[in-house]
């Protein structure tokens, strides 16, 4: 769907290449915004435990076991059904401007393991299996005409905070290729 204002997803494309070594699994993302307006990724995700770190190679994986894919996720997690989350986690932004293009390289450890936000993550021990495909959604939304824009020092990273006008609330979308055929090993918590 088109809106009023420029918001129009077919301008945005999202183009990856996937390449898996002994002990990596190597992510490489070109996001184009072809449109007239600025979207915001929502790929800067960071860890504040042992200390506040933003690091393109952080990325949920999700495992989708009766499918065997690998998910990869940069955007705002989902909240488990029942969990109370007090203060959610929002990702910090990446600006794509209007008829440019923003790339990306994210290394991941193999076997891969599951990571949610909202997990304390498996106990038990693991079997390393392998599955067969791979895939990767990225979290956007649309510039606001008047958003402002605050660079501020958080330790030590510079991040971009968008303070969207008063009464207005963004339009947010995602992009996601198609599962490509890999076989990777992922370590399965039992």
């Amino acid at each position: 769907m088109v809106d009023k204002h420029n918001a129009d997803p077919s301008s945005l494309s999202l183009t990856v290449t996937f390449n898996l070594t002994a002990h990596e699994l190597q992510v490489h993302y070109c996001v184009r915004n072809k449109s007239a307006r600025d979207i915001y990724l929502l790929n800067r995700l960071y860890k504040t435990i042992p200390s506040f770190t933003i690091d393109p190679n952080f990325i949920y994986i999700h495992l989708e076991k009766e499918k065997r894919t690998v998910h990869l996720v940069k955007r705002i997690p989902d909240i488990p059904a029942g969990k109370r989350v007090a203060a959610p986690v929002s990702p910090f932004v990446t600006p794509v401007r209007a008829k440019s293009e923003f790339s990306e390289n994210v290394r991941i450890l193999v076997p891969v393991r599951e990571y949610r936000q909202y997990s304390a993550g498996a106990k038990g021990s693991g079997v390393e299996v392998t599955y067969q495909f791979v895939d990767l959604t990225l979290g956007y939304y649309w510039r606001e005409e008047g958003t402002k824009e605050e660079l501020r020092r958080i330790g030590n990273f510079q991040v971009v905070l968008p303070h969207l006008p008063p009464g207005k609330r963004p339009i947010f979308g995602e992009l996601r290729t198609k599962p490509q055929r890999l076989p990777i090993k992922v370590l399965e918590m039992r």
